[in-house]
């Protein structure tokens, strides 16, 4: 059996308790946690994340600032959001922003778990798909 990495998340979320349950239910996955929207917008310029996990409401700001940032240097890697408050204009806003999905606190960690993986998979499969369609272009 061969061993795969586990996919590696960036949380942003000041709640600390949230964060450790994260990493506790979900072990698969290799956890960065920011507090802040500025540790966390310096996370992911300098780290390689498989998925971006963000709160919307963070001390220095909004996940959704948070989200248009990390868009303007990675396009491609799965953002989703936690909501605490449930307001259909911050789902807009978060979708607008960028992110690929979103979901409500308190959080089903089986459905958390599964859209996580879902996503995962589905980038990993389209980085495949376009290196692919790199390697057949050079073949050509």
């Amino acid at each position: 059996m061969q061993d795969h990495p586990r996919s590696r998340v960036l949380c942003v979320d000041d709640n600390r308790d949230t964060c450790e349950l994260l990493s506790t239910a979900l072990p698969h996955l290799s956890f960065t946690f920011a507090h802040s929207l500025e540790a966390g917008l310096k996370l992911a310029r300098l780290g390689q994340f498989d998925l971006f996990l963000l709160d919307n409401w963070l001390p220095d700001g909004s996940g959704i600032h948070l989200c248009r940032e990390i868009r303007k240097v990675d396009a491609n890697t799965p953002v989703v959001f936690l909501f605490a408050d449930f307001y259909h204009r911050d789902h807009d806003k978060a979708m607008a922003s960028g992110a690929n999905a979103y979901i409500d606190k308190p959080v089903d960690l089986d459905q958390l778990a599964k859209l996580l993986a879902a996503l995962i998979q589905r980038a990993a499969s389209g980085s495949l798909d376009a290196g692919a369609g790199r390697i057949r272009s050079t073949a050509d």
